[in-house]
């Protein structure tokens, strides 16, 4: 007969890394495309996902400015 093991870490959590890697979509941003992954903070807006602000700013065209100087 087998003795059974009554140790609740002896079987141990299933190791993560031998699952297969789910990606949950890519970076809008046509110079970027950096895959997002679950548990990943990302910027959506209007339903387009940015993996920052900087891929965001740049596939919108946007710049920084300072007020009251000329380009």
């Amino acid at each position: 007969m087998f003795a059974a093991n009554l140790d609740r870490f002896a079987q141990g959590l299933p190791d993560r890394q031998t699952l297969p890697l789910r990606i949950s979509g890519a970076c809008e941003n046509p110079k970027c495309n950096e895959a997002i992954y679950p548990g990943d903070e990302y910027l959506d807006i209007d339903g387009y996902h940015y993996c920052s602000e900087e891929c965001a700013l740049e596939a919108l065209g946007a710049r920084w400015v300072t007020a009251g100087y000329d380009d």
